[in-house]
């Protein structure tokens, strides 16, 4: 059986799942079968991310957790994690990460290297997950991230057709 690409969507939901959704768990849904989709797309290169997608983002120096310092994550352009998931199938349902953790630095290990593309996907989840309006706000005062937020939105339009904000906002 084939677990992705649309084939997947049509066969993944039985009539009463439908009907019974909550708007919450079908955006879940929506999201982690379009996102995986789009993933595969990156991952083997029919989707490149923007050259210019790091300009700006130290991913060597070490983060902070205080919020008041500029090495805290928001000021150097990383965004909360949102899961591959969209938080479908866990405990709490939550698809952001949001806490500051003593390990924060392993996010720059998750978001350094070649050929790592885990920065721009997860700029793609963000920008599928929360409607523009709700990004704007959550990240007002991170210029940075705005910054990057509308690189990519701006990028998979022009260069993929795809408008990811409409997923977030249906």
């Amino acid at each position: 059986m084939k677990w992705d690409g649309f084939d997947y969507w049509a066969i993944s939901f039985t009539e009463s799942e439908i009907y019974a959704s909550d708007d919450q768990s079908m955006k879940q849904k929506r999201c982690g079968i379009i996102y995986q989709i789009i993933a595969n797309m990156v991952e083997n290169g029919t989707i490149v991310e923007p050259a210019n997608l790091k300009d700006g983002v130290d991913l060597e120096t070490a983060l902070s957790t205080k919020k008041n310092n500029v090495n805290y994550r928001f000021y150097r352009g990383i965004p909360n994690s949102i899961l591959t998931s969209f938080g479908a199938g866990t405990r709490t349902g939550v698809a952001e990460l949001t806490s500051d953790y003593a390990g924060a630095n392993s996010m720059i290990s998750t978001y350094s290297g070649e050929n790592n593309h885990e920065y721009f996907l997860n700029y793609i989840r963000n920008i599928m997950w929360f409607t523009e309006t709700e990004f704007n706000e959550k990240y007002l005062d991170y210029p940075l991230i705005i910054e990057k937020y509308n690189l990519v939105v701006n990028y998979m339009l022009t260069n993929c057709g795809l408008d990811l904000r409409q997923i977030a906002g249906k």
